[in-house]
């Protein structure tokens, strides 16, 4: 088949196939860019719950926790 192809019918073949190779390449540099954006946002979730996470764990720590003046409070209430 090539072999009876004139020379404009086989520059024009070329030019198709090298359009549908970087059509190619960037559908799959997409995907990647895809993959990196997902897993991205995923981590910035998750890091995002643990500090949530740790400042209202220190949060109840802090208002459940017996400060001096609770003590001295609690001291005077039961005198």
């Amino acid at each position: 088949m090539i072999l009876s192809m004139s020379a404009d019918d086989l520059s024009k073949r070329l030019l198709i196939n090298t359009v549908e190779t970087e059509l190619r390449h960037i559908q799959y540099f997409r995907h990647i860019l895809t993959t990196i954006w997902w897993v991205s946002i995923s981590s910035l979730v998750t890091i995002s719950y643990d500090i949530i996470t740790a400042v209202t764990m220190e949060i109840e720590f802090t208002l459940f926790d017996v400060s001096p003046l609770g003590l001295i409070i609690q001291l005077d209430i039961q005198t």
